[in-house]
């Protein structure tokens, strides 16, 4: 089919428009803020308002450990409505020895069956019994398909989350020397290893869910130019079991044609005195992390290429598909 004109053609002159490039199948970009506007700003804790900063440029990275989880997850039955799950997850932290090398120093894996309660759910958990665990999905009465698919889709990255927190929690624990970057917040983490200091434990996280800022303020956020910086602020949950973090976002990358969260990552540490003052340097190092880009991934603007060496890493610890398709049986 011809068209007379392109979208491009048919906006151009139209003020504050960006006509996007082509995404990868399957990647429509990361949305920025999908949580409700708060009512209020985060308390800014370096000056007095959120303000760009211009990061040092440097090629040295401080960090010597790297923490990610991953999972394969396939449909496995459904019982009426109700859907059964089949998953596997796994989550580990390697230490980098040199650029390329990735030894991995904690790991924990766990397989099993996610679905809402019912004669399926209890036959599995008999047949299975101590080979193969079965998750009950809590839904409610009213729940069509559509919304117990999510919650089966909530539980499980809620378990592949248990498991990363436990993997870095036994690192922590073990008293290793070193500075780990974990794929994600770290909220929970500090909680349970309050000591650790800024610097020693850094979050990385790659979406943006939650909400900090009012859309005023969030404006200067999505304006951050590439190697850019925000001012650091308390990042607070409503999780319970979440300790407040000091916070702050990065452009790792910027391109005119792509969507505004493009190279965009939230950068956490534990709210040590001097968490602040190592803002400049953490996002140094993570800058520095920018090279090798980690092409093919849909991901590359924000997923750093050690982070992604260990997901590869625990990818190829998964089970075959045609183990899987033998264990579900299809």
């Amino acid at each position: 089919m011809e068209w007379s004109k392109s979208i491009a053609e048919a906006l151009r002159g139209v003020d504050g428009v960006v006509v996007t490039a082509d995404e990868p199948e399957g990647d429509f970009g990361i949305a920025f803020a999908e949580s409700p506007e708060p009512a209020e700003d985060a308390p800014v804790v370096e000056g007095l308002t959120l303000e760009p900063h211009i990061v040092p440029v440097g090629d040295f990275s401080g960090f010597t450990h790297f923490a990610d989880g991953a999972q394969f997850s396939r449909s496995a039955f459904y019982e009426g409505s109700l859907p059964g799950r089949y998953a596997f997850l796994n989550a580990a932290v390697a230490e980098r020895r040199n650029r390329e090398i990735m030894d991995v120093v904690v790991e924990a894996a766990s397989q099993g069956i996610f679905a809402p309660w019912g004669a399926a759910a209890a036959a599995l958990q008999d047949a299975f019994r101590g080979e193969l665990d079965v998750h009950a999905v809590e839904v409610d009465d009213t729940d069509g398909m559509a919304s117990m698919v999510q919650k089966v889709a909530d539980a499980i990255s809620v378990e592949r989350s248990r498991i990363e927190h436990e993997t870095c929690l036994d690192w922590l624990r073990s008293g290793a020397d070193g500075r780990l970057l974990v794929d994600g917040s770290i909220g929970q983490l500090f909680a349970n290893a309050p000591e650790r200091e800024a610097g020693t434990l850094v979050g990385l996280v790659k979406s943006h869910r939650k909400q900090y800022f009012t859309k005023k303020t969030a404006a200067a956020i999505l304006g951050l130019k590439e190697g850019e910086r925000s001012s650091v602020f308390v990042a607070q949950t409503r999780r319970r079991q979440d300790a407040p973090t000091h916070s702050w976002y990065l452009r790792l990358r910027s391109d005119a044609h792509r969507q505004p969260a493009f190279g965009l990552v939230r950068v956490e540490l534990p709210p040590a005195d001097n968490s602040v003052a190592a803002a400049d340097a953490i996002s140094s190092w993570i800058l520095a992390e920018r090279a090798p880009v980690s092409l093919p991934d849909f991901r590359f603007d924000r997923l750093l290429y050690p982070i992604r060496a260990v997901e590869m890493l625990l990818k190829s610890r998964h089970p075959s598909r045609a183990s899987i398709q033998a264990l579900i049986g299809a």
